[in-house]
């Protein structure tokens, strides 16, 4: 007889056995009404066999739960490094591969000085030709003559550069110039540098003389350029002194 609380044998056999099993497994109290000693015998040998089943099927699963943390924890562990290594790298620090850049310095009033490229007519290769320059002397009372080698295509644009050139003071800077000739007169056209604190107007005699004069001496005495007049403008207006 099979009860939810106490189990009731009455005698040995197949249904009583299935009973006390489950009397065992359900830790249930047995009531054995039939208190023979074969009933007794059966009675011990059956939870004997039951018991050791039961531990057997518990150290079972147990071996199976260990083996599976193992396994998990091998697969974890891959991760678990790659975490690691990611932490560590975010943590270091990134002054080492960091680049400073450092500012260009301001050029000097000398560098600026020394920076003629507007200034000096491009070189070109093939033809030259020989011309003469005319610069004041110390007095700025004559002109001394200056034989130079300059590209034939552009001998008169070279020899107004040449003469600029030597004129870049201190505190007065040129920082482009055109030359245009046409019908013997040739139109020199000067640009001061933004950093040029003089004026034209504010040029002395010898300064006029040494600039405007050597300019004009030049151009003119070179017969091969066939020049009877010269003009002096500042961005297309005539300069004024």
């Amino acid at each position: 007889m099979l009860s939810s609380d106490v189990i009731i044998a009455c005698g040995v056999g197949a249904g009583t056995a299935s009973e006390i099993a489950l009397a065992i497994k359900g830790n249930k109290p047995i009531i054995l009404l039939n208190n023979d000693p074969q009933s007794q015998a059966f009675f011990h040998n059956l939870s004997q066999i039951y018991t050791e089943s039961l531990a057997a099927i518990l150290e079972s699963r147990e071996r199976n739960m260990n083996k599976m943390m193992k396994m998990n924890n091998r697969c974890l562990l891959p991760f678990m490094m790659v975490a690691i290594a990611s932490l560590s790298s975010c943590s270091s620090n990134p002054s080492n591969t960091t680049n400073t850049i450092s500012p260009k310095p301001a050029p000097s009033m000398a560098q600026l000085r020394a920076k003629t490229n507007n200034i000096e007519p491009k070189a070109v290769s093939g033809k030259t030709v020989n011309v003469t320059l005319y610069t004041s002397d110390v007095q700025c009372q004559e002109f001394v003559p200056q034989k130079v080698t300059v590209p034939a295509t552009q001998s008169v644009t070279n020899a107004v550069g040449k003469i600029i050139k030597e004129q870049d003071t201190a505190d007065f800077n040129l920082s482009g110039y055109r030359v245009r000739v046409r019908n013997g007169i040739a139109t020199v056209d000067l640009r001061l540098s933004p950093q040029s604190k003089r004026q034209f107007v504010s040029l002395s005699s010898c300064e006029q003389f040494a600039l405007f004069g050597s300019l004009r001496k030049t151009l003119t005495s070179n017969s091969q350029w066939k020049i009877k007049e010269v003009r002096f403008t500042e961005q297309g207006e005539d300069i004024v002194l």
